[in-house]
């Protein structure tokens, strides 16, 4: 299993033992280079001014889940946020977006990336966003 990979197995395996996330920067961390790092910190600061916006906006919490998939041949890092209501009792919880970056491991760069929109405005805000940032890029978006 090459390096990053095992850095990326770690990364997930003690998040999930302390209860929080892996944030997509985490992987340009692990040993990726060129592109991908490129990526994930175009998809990381994104999100990030996403979620302030969101936050300030409507005044709740955004909370931000990341899950990575490793096979031999990809790794596919897949971002779901859900804004918490935190002025309600019992918390509600509404999926915002879902964005999917995936990575050929064997050629080493990025293919297109898919973003799902999930809840109207706010979702379709999440991928105008990426997709500025990785137009920047030149990444292909599917």
């Amino acid at each position: 299993m090459p390096e990053y990979a095992r850095s990326a197995v770690f990364l997930i395996a003690a998040s999930i033992a302390v209860g929080c996330t892996v944030d997509t920067g985490s992987f340009a961390a692990s040993g990726d280079a060129g592109q991908g790092d490129e990526i994930s910190a175009a998809v990381s600061e994104a999100i990030a001014v996403f979620i302030s916006e969101v936050e300030e906006r409507q005044g709740g919490h955004v909370t931000r889940e990341v899950g990575t998939k490793i096979t031999p041949r990809k790794i596919s890092i897949t971002v779901e946020l859900a804004w918490v209501d935190v002025k309600k009792l019992p918390l509600e919880t509404k999926r915002i977006a879902r964005a999917s970056v995936k990575r050929d491991v064997r050629g080493g760069k990025w293919e297109a990336v898919q973003i799902a929109e999930v809840d109207g405005e706010d979702g379709g805000m999440l991928k105008e966003r990426i997709c500025e940032a990785l137009a920047k890029r030149e990444v292909p978006i599917k």
